[in-house]
C-alpha cells in the first residue's frame, strides 16, 4: 500500500505533566486539503507546529512520504508553513522575502529571479516586488507569505489560522486564492481554523480537533442536518455578539456567526 505524503501516528504532545494533545491519528493524500477545526485552546496549533518540527511529540510518529521525521529538525522536514501573523521581514523588499530561503541555500542570483517572478506571477504579486511589506494590504501580505514557502519547492504547506487577521470581505477573496494556488502547484494542505465556514468552504476533509483529541474526519459536501453532529463539537459554547460589526460584515446586535468561542474572532 503507498503510504501517505504526511502521516500522524498517536501523536500525543505535552509539557511535563501536562497532555495538550493525546493520540492523534492522521493521514494526508497528495493534493489533499484537509483542516483542522476546533475552538481555541484545543491544540491545534500545537500540533500543527509539531508537524513542522518546532514542537517536540512525547509520543507517537510523524512520517513524509512513508519517511519517518519525528526527531527530525524543522529545516529538514520539505515542510512549509504559513503564521497567522506572516511572520515578513519588514525591513526586506517583497522580492527578498520571497527569495530568502533560495539564498540560504546557495541558489544563483540568475535562478532566484526566474524562481521569484514565476511564483510570485502564480500568486498575483508580480507588480509587488520591489515594495515592503508595509505597503502591502493583509491579503497581500498573506501571498507573499505563501509564495516564501513554495518556492523551495514544499510538498506539504501548514496554515496556522492565516485569514484571521483579515476582514470578512478580504476573508472570502483568499479562500479562494489560497484553493486555487494549491489546485494549480499541487502542494498537499493542512489547514488549522475555528471557523466552521471557511472550514467547510475550503476543505476536501475536516477533523475536529477538541479536548486535545480528533472527534472525527468528515467530507464537507454534507447537508446541514448531517453536519450537525461535526459541528457541535466546536459550538457547545455560548456566542456572544459580535464586536466589530462593521469588520466581519454583521448586522449591530447580531450573534457573530463565524465565532464559536465565547469572544469575538477580533479579541481572539
Amino acid at each position: 500500500m503507498t503510504p501517505p505524503l504526511l502521516g500522524l501516528e498517536q501523536v500525543t504532545i505535552g509539557y511535563g505533566d501536562l497532555t495538550v494533545v493525546h493520540d492523534v491519528t492522521l493521514a494526508l493524500r497528495q493534493g489533499e486539503f484537509v483542516s483542522i477545526l476546533g475552538p481555541s485552546g484545543c491544540g491545534k496549533s500545537t500540533l500543527l507546529r509539531a508537524v513542522a518540527g518546532f514542537v517536540p511529540v512525547k509520543g507517537g510518529r510523524i512520517s513524509l512520504n512513508g519517511e519517518d521525521v519525528t526527531r527530525q529538525p524543522p529545516e529538514d522536514r520539505d515542510i512549509g508553513i504559513v503564521f497567522q501573523n506572516y511572520a515578513l521581514f519588514p525591513t526586506m523588499s517583497v522580492f527578498e522575502n520571497i527569495a530568502f530561503g533560495l539564498r540560504v541555500a546557495g541558489t544563483g542570483s540568475r535562478d532566484i529571479r526566474a524562481k521569484v517572478d514565476a511564483i510570485a506571477e502564480v500568486a498575483g504579486i508580480l507588480d509587488q516586488l520591489p515594495k515592503r511589506p508595509a505597503e502591502l494590504s493583509g491579503g497581500q501580505q498573506q501571498r507573499v507569505a505563501i509564495a516564501r514557502s513554495l518556492i523551495m519547492g514544499t510538498k506539504v504547506l501548514l496554515f496556522d489560522e492565516p485569514l484571521s487577521n483579515l476582514d470578512a470581505k478580504v476573508r472570502q477573496t483568499m479562500r479562494r486564492e489560497i484553493r486555487r494556488l494549491q489546485a494549480e502547484l499541487g502542494f498537499t494542505a493542512l489547514f488549522v481554523t475555528h471557523d466552521q465556514d471557511e472550514a467547510l468552504s475550503m476543505s476536501d476533509r475536516i477533523v475536529v480537533l477538541n479536548g486535545g483529541g480528533l472527534n472525527r474526519p468528515a467530507p464537507p459536501g454534507r447537508s446541514i442536518a448531517r453536519r450537525k453532529p461535526l459541528l457541535s463539537a466546536t459550538s457547545s459554547v455560548p456566542r456572544t455578539p459580535c464586536c466589530q460589526p462593521a469588520r466581519h460584515g454583521c448586522s449591530r446586535n447580531c450573534t457573530c456567526k463565524r465565532v464559536k468561542v465565547p469572544m469575538c474572532d477580533a479579541r481572539i
